[in-house]
């Protein structure tokens, strides 16, 4: 009898030889499956091996990179202590100098008195011993000074690998991360993005410090003018900084915030009256609900059930792979990753509730990430 293979099977017994493929075509392959059905299994099939093998080829980079890193510690480390011992042998070579030089000063001075000695017959030896003795200063060994050796094992060894932990953490940004597709997580160098809020975008409502990395709701409204980057009736505002290339990190604190929203936004998303935050719309983000729910902005909302409550919220940006994904920043624990495509500059977006249920809260904070 004959046995009717898997999607799957049908899928690797069809790609296994060119000249099966030809069974795509037709409207039935000898496995039993429907061509289009093949077709398209085959298609996804290709798909996640491109994914792959992507994803394989950037973790292999990306290591490398940190395996160059530490190549380069340890050859510095070893350059260094190779110039140290140089100038340790140099030192001890100028000391076996000077001893050479007292030492041929001495037997020269005992030689000198072996050939006194030997001139005269030991009658008169005896006679001018004294006399002898008296006429020459008695040879003095001057023993050269010797410092303490300056090769320290403090510079070279000590708590080694964590002096070399620190150095490699001004690095690397922002330390691991999870890579939702193959449960990976994925270590990239570059320089964390230094977020500040656009005091023009923020609600009337809201109060940001001098330093625009801190803001929180006020019960009066500012007299600030009104313009079109000006959020009116969500709590809203966006970061200083706009994205067009590259990946960013940076993080927020919600302390104890019951009502938060936080992602990134597109620059040409609604900024008057209501707004619902989702991708359609231009909105990636993760919000919670009024102390009760963590959310992911998706249409219809994705609930997360998380272990922990969130204190700090890490926002990474990848434009160019369309990555926009969250984690816990205080355990780098993947929260949630939204997948798109981006056309246009993208800020880094921040909600504290609605005028209409304002609810009592505490500040949002932006701040460079910290190994």
């Amino acid at each position: 009898m004959e046995t009717k293979l898997s999607a799957h099977e049908s899928v690797i017994w069809c790609l296994s030889d060119v000249q099966r493929c030809l069974f795509i075509h037709v409207y039935k392959c000898p496995c039993g499956w429907r061509s289009a059905d093949i077709a398209e299994y085959a298609q996804f099939y290709l798909v996640e091996m491109d994914h792959t093998a992507d994803l394989k080829q950037r973790i292999e980079a990306q290591f490398s990179e940190l395996h160059q890193f530490l190549y380069q510690e340890e050859k510095l480390l070893q350059v260094k202590l190779k110039t140290e011992e140089r100038r340790e042998l140099i030192r001890l070579d100028e000391h076996k100098a000077l001893l050479s030089v007292e030492i041929s000063r001495l037997r020269r001075a005992v030689n000198d008195i072996e050939d006194k000695l030997s001139e005269q017959d030991p009658y008169t030896l005896l006679r001018s011993i004294k006399g002898l003795l008296q006429s020459r200063q008695p040879p003095k060994f001057e023993k050269p000074a010797l410092t303490p050796p300056r090769l320290c094992e403090g510079r070279f060894a000590g708590p080694l690998q964590y002096r070399v932990w620190k150095s490699l953490k001004g690095s690397i940004y922002p330390a691991n991360f999870w890579d939702a597709y193959t449960n990976y997580y994925i270590v990239t160098l570059q320089v964390p993005s230094a977020i500040t809020f656009n005091s023009k975008t923020a609600n009337p409502w809201l109060s940001l410090t001098s330093s625009l990395t801190c803001v929180r709701y006020q019960t009066f409204n500012n007299a600030v003018q009104d313009n079109p980057q000006r959020f009116n009736a969500a709590l809203s505002l966006l970061g200083s900084q706009g994205f067009t290339k590259g990946r960013h990190y940076w993080e927020v604190e919600v302390y104890s915030s019951t009502v938060w929203t936080v992602g990134v936004a597109r620059e040409s998303v609604t900024r008057k009256g209501v707004i619902n935050t989702m991708p359609a719309n231009g909105f990636w983000t993760l919000s919670l609900s009024y102390g009760v729910q963590y959310m992911a902005g998706t249409s219809p909302p994705t609930l997360l059930s998380l272990e922990e409550p969130l204190a700090r919220i890490g926002v990474y940006l990848d434009y160019k792979r369309g990555l926009v994904s969250f984690y816990n920043a205080e355990s780098m624990t993947h929260l949630y990753t939204f997948k798109d495509t981006f056309t246009e500059t993208l800020y880094p977006y921040f909600n504290l509730g609605f005028l209409d249920k304002v609810h009592e809260n505490e500040p949002l904070k932006v701040f460079l990430p910290k190994i």
